[in-house]
């Protein structure tokens, strides 16, 4: 399963985030946000990478045995526009890509996954909303 977190736009602002490890493994994020009494948008970005660990005993590991490693990177953009005292308007756009080596040199398996998003949200008064939502997405997967 993946679970991709998102932000709601905020007062305007940048975030930066930059952090590694052993096993080669670096992650970088950054994310801005603006927002004015009408309009929000906030766009985000990470990428990991990790060289991973043999997953096999030191004392079986065999010449076709690879560290299991991976990488994803991600993207996520989205605008929300209050269009009126009722009306409320948000559209997002968000990718997914991601590749793991299983451990051998005959295992590797990716993702690819993308969204677009749109939707509308209407008071109708007495504590009543309307609500349209749209979208359309498409995933890849290669082993």
């Amino acid at each position: 399963m993946i679970h991709i977190l998102t932000e709601t736009p905020r007062a305007a602002g940048v975030r930066v985030a930059l952090q590694g490890g052993n096993l080669g493994t670096v992650r970088g994020d950054v994310a801005a946000s603006y927002r004015t009494d009408r309009l929000g948008v906030v766009v985000m970005g990470e990428h990991f990478d990790t060289d991973g660990f043999v997953a096999v005993r030191e004392d079986l590991i065999a010449p076709i045995d690879r560290p299991a490693g991976s990488r994803h990177s991600m993207g996520f953009a989205k605008a929300e526009y209050t269009a009126g005292e009722r009306l409320g308007l948000h559209a997002s756009v968000s990718y997914l890509d991601e590749d793991r080596i299983v451990g051998t040199s005959l295992r590797h398996t990716g993702l690819a996954l993308g969204m677009v998003k749109a939707g509308a949200r209407l008071d109708a008064g007495r504590g009543n909303d309307i609500a349209l939502k749209v979208f359309v997405g498409d995933q890849t997967f290669s082993s």
